[in-house]
């Protein structure tokens, strides 16, 4: 009887399973056909199907040096469906191209439904630098190691460190570890100083090998060209937009000190004031048109519409209010106060003689 039953099964197995030694081929089914030569295994039903392998995330990686192309089906939290691993490349390869699988977590083109604020993001869970292209181009990049946010095309420089640029090729080859700022479109394009904050389209824009440093340059095209000075401060369109070396410069206001070149430790408060100021250390305008065609002053002083406004290369003029030696051009070393006053420069000691003549008047005495 037991070896009827052993020929019985004998019989069975071979009506199902069928091995060509020569290929090493092994076929499983229930017609009798022998494996596919292509195939070392050939399983057909046509009632059932074939399981491999379930298990969730956490088990799939805890395999131990999986082999290439091993396949398994992933059961949960995310990504369900067949995965595979691609030894060449040492991950995992989620198999989703018909899009029938569910994949509760990765971020779809088309939008995701059912996010939660409390756990969904977009980004990843290694501490390496998250990038974003747009054609295949820089576009945008937040390196948590280095202290970099860069968006836009070009922005910003990975091996900067510390930095904040925000426009098309903003800091673009900013490369020093001393933290700075430029939000623009080419803002602080060309800086290599630090500590600098350009805010506006062209703002602090400078030149290639620039050595600048600390300056704040805020408005479109502000301090665009200055190269190698520092600690300027310029606020407004196109203020301090041509110096090139000048240091410790303040220009507020549009227009303020646009020509200056190589001038330092200046003041301009005001729209136009010092407008075409190129050279001349110590100024200070303040006031709409304040030494606005001044080129080569200094150690001057003017506040008020105007004041000062003509002087070219005059020093040490102290004007006060509107028009206050408005159209002196060269003079040095004087004091006018009150509206117009010296207004053609008539020399101080005349105005002097007339006050006083005046003042004795109308005091009645003769």
């Amino acid at each position: 009887m037991t070896k009827l039953l052993r020929l019985v099964l004998a019989i069975s197995i071979a009506t199902t399973i069928h091995s060509t030694a020569s290929t090493q081929s092994l076929s499983i089914n229930n017609t009798g056909n022998p494996a596919d030569a292509s195939a070392i295994l050939d399983v057909s039903s046509t009632a059932k199907g074939m399981l491999i392998p379930r298990m969730d995330k956490t088990q799939k990686n805890a395999i131990a040096t999986p082999a290439n192309a091993l396949l398994i089906y992933q059961t949960g939290p995310d990504s369900i469906g067949f995965h595979y691993y691609d030894l060449p490349n040492t991950q995992w390869v989620f198999i989703n191209a018909s899009g029938f699988a569910t994949d509760t977590i990765a971020w779809k083109t088309t939008g995701n439904t059912g996010l939660a604020d409390s756990s969904s993001f977009f980004g990843n869970i290694d501490n390496v630098p998250l990038n974003f292209r747009q054609n295949n181009i820089k576009a945008g990049r937040i390196d948590n190691i280095k202290g970099n946010v860069f968006l836009g095309n070009n922005a910003g420089n990975d091996t900067a460190t510390g930095y904040v640029s925000i426009g098309t090729n903003a800091g673009a080859t900013v490369n020093n570890i001393n933290p700075g700022v430029n939000i623009g479109s080419s803002a602080g394009r060309y800086t290599k100083g630090d500590n600098s904050v350009n805010i506006g389209v062209l703002a602090g824009q400078s030149q290639v090998s620039n050595t600048t440093t600390q300056n704040v340059f805020i408005g479109a095209a502000a301090g665009q060209f200055n190269k190698a000075g520092g600690g300027n401060v310029a606020i407004g369109q196109q203020a301090f937009r041509n110096d090139s070396t000048g240091a410790l410069n303040t220009a507020i206001g549009y227009f303020s000190m646009v020509n200056a070149k190589n001038g330092s430790g200046n003041s301009a408060l005001g729209a136009y004031s010092l407008q075409n100021h190129i050279t001349g250390d110590y100024n200070t305008a303040i006031g709409y048109e304040a030494m606005q065609l001044d080129s080569a002053g200094a150690l001057n002083s003017a506040m008020g519409w105007r004041a000062l406004r003509n002087n070219k290369s005059g020093v040490e003029n102290a004007a006060f209010g509107v028009g206050a030696m408005e159209a002196a051009t060269t003079g040095s070393y004087n004091v006018a106060i009150g509206r117009s006053a010296g207004f053609l420069l008539i020399p101080l000691i005349l105005q002097r003689l007339s006050a006083m003549l005046h003042l004795h008047i109308i005091s009645g005495k003769e």
